[in-house]
This record gives structure tokens, sequence and C-alpha cells, in this order.
């Protein structure tokens, strides 16, 4: 039991740590997530936050990309059915498939598999990032919008959607969304 509360303790440590975006706390935090999966190897939260840190730091060039990759893979793996049992790392699963390991195939399976998921920042940002990389604006502006009718006021989810619409060329859109 002590291990358990350890490896809880490590966790919640490490979430603070590297959502601050800080290149060094998120290292940290890396650690610590890796330490806290270790103590507890049934603490699937600890691994999701893991594979989210590593997906993060790649996409801010902290990473690269092929490290994180292989930490993605090599924690997906240690979940046992994890299409199941951690659904909300399908996401990052399928950004890895997608930009790393050059897989559509791959990709488009564990974001068909997680697109009953509801909304929340990571698994929108994922899905919307997905769908402009394969030029779909039209799917992601659909996403995004859908998404802002149930977070208003989300400011990350405004410039996307003004970035999805400048992608596809609807310029007056675009600028409205910026205002």
């Amino acid at each position: 039991l002590p291990r358990y509360r350890e490896a809880y303790e490590v966790f919640q440590r490490a979430r603070y740590e590297w959502q601050t975006l800080e290149r060094h706390r998120m290292q940290d935090g890396l650690q610590q997530l890796s330490r806290a999966a270790e103590l507890d190897p049934s603490l699937i939260g600890a691994k999701l936050e893991l594979v989210q840190l590593c997906v993060t730091q790649s996409m801010f060039g902290f990473m690269a990309p092929a490290v994180a990759a292989e930490l993605v893979h090599r924690t997906t793996k240690s979940i046992p059915d994890y299409s199941r049992q951690a659904e909300a790392i399908l996401p990052s699963l399928g950004w890895v498939h997608f930009h790393c390991d050059r897989n559509l195939p791959a990709a488009i399976w564990a974001f068909s598999l997680s697109a009953h998921l509801p909304h929340n920042s990571w698994t929108t940002r994922m899905r919307a990032d997905f769908e402009l990389s394969r030029h779909h604006f039209g799917r992601a502006i659909e996403l995004l919008q859908a998404a802002l009718r149930e977070d208003p006021y989300s400011p990350w989810l405004h410039s996307r959607l003004a970035w999805a619409f400048h992608l596809e060329a609807q310029a007056e859109k675009s600028v409205e969304g910026v205002r």
C-alpha cells in the first residue's frame, strides 16, 4: 500500500510539473511519470500523462519525434488491451502513427476507435491536428465548432478555428475568428 501511495503522489507532482510547459520542468515530469508507472504498473493515468507529455515535447521541439514515438509505443504496449482500458491514449497514439511512423492506416484506426470520446482539450487538439494535417479542413472546422459550443471561451479553440478557416482559404471567417 505505501508503494501505491508513493506512486500516486509522484504522479500528482509530475502532472503539475509538466503542465507548466517549461522545458526543464517537463523533463522532470517525464522522469516522475516514468517512476510512478514503474512503482505502480496499474496506474493508467500516469501512463496516459506520459504519452501526452511525450507528444507535447515532440510538438514543442523538446524531444526528437523518434524518441517520443518509441516512448509512446513502449508505454502503450505496457497497458493490456489499451484500446479498451485506456481509450484516452488513442488520439496520442494516432498522432504518433501519422506524424512519426508515417502509418496512415494505423492512425485512422486509432482515431476511429477514439471517435466517441467526449471533448477535452487534448483529444480535440489531436483530432483537429490530424484532420488539418490531412487537408480535411472542413472536418477540422466542424470538430472545432462543436468543441466551441461546449467550451465557448477557450482561446486555443478560437485560434485553431481561425487557422483552419485560413487553411481552407476562407480569409473573412479567419479574420473574424481572430477578432
